[in-house]
Order: C-alpha cells, then structure tokens, then sequence
C-alpha cells in the first residue's frame, strides 16, 4: 500500500471496466488507468465519450519522498 492508503499499480492491465456501448466511465485503479491506456494506443479515441478519476491513483511507491 502507498501513502494515502492506495495500491500501487503492480504493471496488471483491466479493460473489463470499458462497454463500447456506453458514453460515460469511471477510472478507479491503476489497472483500469493502464486499461484505457491501452485502448487508446490501440485505436480507440473516445470520441463523444467521457472519462472519469474516480479516486487519486498512484502508479509508483513514493512512501520514501522527502
């Protein structure tokens, strides 16, 4: 666990969260955040869509920051 009590994306990809059918999205994980990624890179511009932070997410360990 991170600072702020988040996970810490451990390189694991979720695209489950993604329905073509759908205009509107949350992004909880870094997973998630990874997944859209993803789709993006592959082709998919969300036009017309939208896409939200559900929570702060942190993709690296930054407990030993000063």
């Amino acid at each position: 666990m991170a600072a702020w009590g988040q996970d810490i994306w451990n390189g694991s990809v979720d695209e489950t969260w993604y329905n073509e059918s759908k205009t509107e999205f949350t992004i909880y994980t870094p997973a998630q955040l990874a997944g859209l990624a993803e789709l993006v890179n592959g082709g998919n511009d969300f036009s017309g869509k939208t896409i939200k932070l559900g929570n702060d997410i942190q993709l690296n360990n930054t407990s030993d920051w000063e």
